[in-house]
């Protein structure tokens, strides 16, 4: 098998469910998943909840390092496999083609959960270890046309003001 591409997964749950119960589970399922088809098996997941009046509990997920039948057509349909290691509710999954898109696909997703009351204080994205995860966002922000509307530009990294204070721990710093 070439290039591991992930499977775009969504496991939603038969019956309301809170987030505290709902995050025990779906730990739960991965750990199921990565004891039968390997450690190779890596994935995030960012929970969201399909309408305001009810707890309708739903997970979208990326799944890399499933085995290769799972790329055939229908074999989930056919064979369930993945839903009987979820057994919670349904099971959707479909194979992408890895594309960079993917990432602003669970970001709708998280930025919606970051709106939404019920997860306020809560995990809003979990992954496996063995996601690499990096710690630089390349990305257009209104930084970058700054110029365009205020007039200043502030995507240099000089600071557009300077302020020198003291604490009793740190002594002297500049802001």
């Amino acid at each position: 098998s070439g290039k591991s591409v992930p499977f775009l997964f969504t496991l939603s749950f038969a019956n309301n469910t809170v987030i505290e119960s709902g995050a025990k589970e779906v730990g739960k399922f991965f750990t199921r998943l990565q004891k039968k088809f390997g450690n190779l098996v890596k994935y995030i997941y960012v929970p969201e909840f399909r309408s305001t009046s009810k707890n309708a509990l739903h997970y979208h997920c990326l799944i890399w390092g499933l085995p290769d039948r799972f790329k055939q057509k229908d074999y989930e349909r056919n064979y369930r496999e993945i839903q009987g290691l979820w057994a919670l509710g349904f099971v959707d999954l479909m194979e992408t083609d890895g594309s960079g898109k993917l990432a602003g696909y669970l970001g709708k997703y998280f930025t919606k959960a970051c709106a939404d009351q019920r997860l306020l204080g809560k995990r809003l994205y979990s992954t496996s270890r063995n996601v690499v995860k990096t710690r630089t966002y390349n990305f257009p922000s209104m930084l970058s046309y700054s110029k365009e509307i205020w007039g200043v530009d502030l995507s240099t990294d000089e600071p557009c003001f300077k302020k020198e204070f003291v604490t009793k721990w740190l002594g002297k710093w500049l802001s």
